[in-house]
């Protein structure tokens, strides 16, 4: 038996799947098995897979279209190792992902997943400034996943005994992965490695692109059952709405905002000393870099904002990079000058 499964939905794909199965088939280690469902392309997708007689090749064809949440679950079953692997038909295995990701899993027998960072990649093959770059130990992971998904589905590795139940579900798209690496984690462990094992290809056409406002509305639900799973009961509504607060980034907030964000935080790790779900210190150092980031996207700002940071640095002890520095410079600077010059 093979020592790993390599998994790839297709649909409609023709313009790049043939790099990515070539990406897989040349792969550094090359003991797996490649199984491939083409779910019901109506282009070349099928002539094209259909070119490769590699006897690695497990290929399977939907007469009609599944939907990319029951083709992966499908991989899934249909996949006979203990070790799976994810790759889209869009993007492109570095020649060492399989060997680099497996030989994580012999080293570490707790691991339960293996993720790594990945650049972006335009239509035709570029590079874009775009890169998903992170190094997250397993307490680390988890913690992060509790705001925002740092997995990358096209570099993941994981153990097949530890796919949660329901595996993908349909009611997230196209977050499902996010909900789907979210639930193996209560029970497991997984990492993501600095390296670069991916090339993620953006165009018009990708899901993420075409869903923005399910990705927006399914990322948040996922998010908060997180909350439900590990602290049910043990917070509002409202303070529910303000962790959501914690996720994104994208509009500009008043200094009322920060002030009941700090009420949820200390809230948030009081919870966490009671159920001991997190790292302490991962999940203090995580909250600063994301009240920083709130800090540094106010509308107005006044003294009173520098007393905000104040208060932050001293309930969470963050452990400070010269970025973080020069990010609290200019919300020094902002709150003593911005009124004045922009008012």
């Amino acid at each position: 038996m093979s020592l790993i499964s390599v998994l790839m939905p297709a649909y409609n794909s023709e313009k790049y799947i043939g790099l990515a199965i070539k990406s897989i088939l040349s792969q550094s280690l090359s003991d797996f098995e490649f199984i491939i469902i083409d779910d019901g392309s109506t282009d070349n997708t099928h002539e094209i897979i259909s070119s490769f007689t590699d006897k690695r090749i497990r290929y399977y064809r939907n007469d009609i279209n599944e939907g990319l949440t029951r083709v992966r679950n499908k991989l899934i079953s249909l996949a006979v190792t203990e070790y799976l692997a994810f790759l889209d038909s869009d993007d492109i295995a570095d020649q060492n992902r399989l060997k680099e990701e497996y030989a994580l899993f012999q080293s570490n027998k707790a691991l339960d997943l293996v993720a790594a960072s990945a650049v972006a990649i335009n239509p035709m093959g570029g590079k874009r400034n775009e890169k998903w770059s992170f190094n997250l130990d397993a307490d680390q992971l988890k913690a992060h996943l509790l705001f925002y998904n740092p997995v990358v589905t096209s570099t993941v590795m994981f153990r097949k005994s530890k796919v949660p139940v329901d595996g993908f579900r349909i009611g997230y798209p196209p977050c499902e992965d996010y909900d789907f690496w979210t639930r193996m984690l209560y029970s497991g462990k997984g990492v993501v490695l600095p390296v670069v094992l991916v090339a993620y290809r953006l165009h018009d056409a990708s899901i993420s692109k075409v869903q923005s406002q399910d990705a927006i509305s399914n990322r948040n639900k996922v998010v908060l059952d997180q909350l439900a799973f590990y602290f049910a009961g043990k917070y509002s509504q409202e303070e529910a709405d303000l962790h959501l607060g914690l996720v994104d980034f994208s509009m500009k907030n008043n200094k009322e905002d920060i002030n009941r964000l700090l009420v949820w935080v200390e809230r948030l790790i009081s919870l966490n000393k009671q159920y001991d779900y997190f790292n302490d210190e991962v999940l203090r150092q995580l909250l600063y870099d994301r009240l920083l980031k709130k800090l540094l996207r106010l509308k107005k700002y006044d003294l009173s904002v520098f007393r905000a940071l104040k208060q932050v640095n001293a309930f969470l002890n963050p452990k400070k990079s010269t970025m973080h520095l020069k990010k609290e410079l200019a919300i020094l600077l902002f709150s003593f000058f911005r009124n004045k010059f922009i008012d």
